[in-house]
């Protein structure tokens, strides 16, 4: 239950159909992840309370903050490994895409990646050339909580709603085509300014990580 924090027995009558992969330990710290937060937020402890919301949020179904999240700087930074442990938290709620799912493209037709993000609560999208558009209306659609037509090559189309956050890290900042607030209010742009020198970097770290994952998820949750 992510509004107590306590772990409840599996109930049919919740139509849970996805699970995590981390056992629940309410008692469980990551002490190792904050440090490595510290270190890729550059001390900024407001960044930090902002993407522990951010992940918290992730959890959930709920749509209505209406946001996109890009993560953006230069490589060596920690980018990845924090996307690569948050996928791994969720589960089956955590899905990847391909980037230019969510570029303006010249064609259109059945588009099987956005099919197959049914039931996702995390999308994780990595890089886009520099100097392409973000699909402005389509971004509006999948945080809006508007119905999203969608289907698996060589099948039916169907309609769902978006449940999934996305976020989106890359090296420069997207290219927004649009005038109008409405897109402008969704894009949330979280700084990865760290460059971190090739031996500073600990090559262990995602091993060490995978040993708190029970204590990174109750970070999340208190998100």
């Amino acid at each position: 239950d992510l509004k107590t924090g306590k772990l409840q027995q599996h109930d049919r009558e919740l139509r849970l159909t996805k699970i995590t992969n981390i056992t629940f330990d309410e008692d469980a710290k990551c002490p190792t992840w904050l440090t490595f937060l510290d270190q890729i937020c550059l001390g900024d402890k407001a960044l930090i309370e902002y993407i522990q919301r951010l992940i918290g949020y992730s959890l959930t179904g709920d749509i209505s903050e209406q946001i996109m999240m890009f993560l953006v700087g230069g490589g060596s930074n920690g980018k990845s490994t924090f996307i690569n442990i948050i996928k791994d938290i969720m589960g089956d709620y955590g899905k990847q895409a391909k980037s230019d799912t969510f570029i303006k493209k010249k064609e259109t037709g059945a588009n099987n990646d956005i099919a197959r993000l049914v039931g996702s609560r995390f999308v994780s999208a990595i890089e886009s050339e520099e100097g392409e558009k973000l699909a402005d209306s389509f971004v509006k659609q999948i945080t809006g909580g508007e119905p999203v037509l969608a289907r698996f090559l060589r099948q039916e189309f169907f309609e769902f709603i978006p449940e999934f956050k996305v976020f989106f890290t890359t090296n420069h900042k997207p290219i927004i085509g649009g005038l109008d607030e409405g897109i402008w209010r969704r894009v949330k742009l979280i700084p990865f300014n760290l460059n971190l020198p090739a031996h500073k970097r600990d090559k262990r770290l995602p091993e060490k990580l995978s040993l708190e994952m029970p204590g990174i998820l109750n970070w999340a949750i208190e998100g």
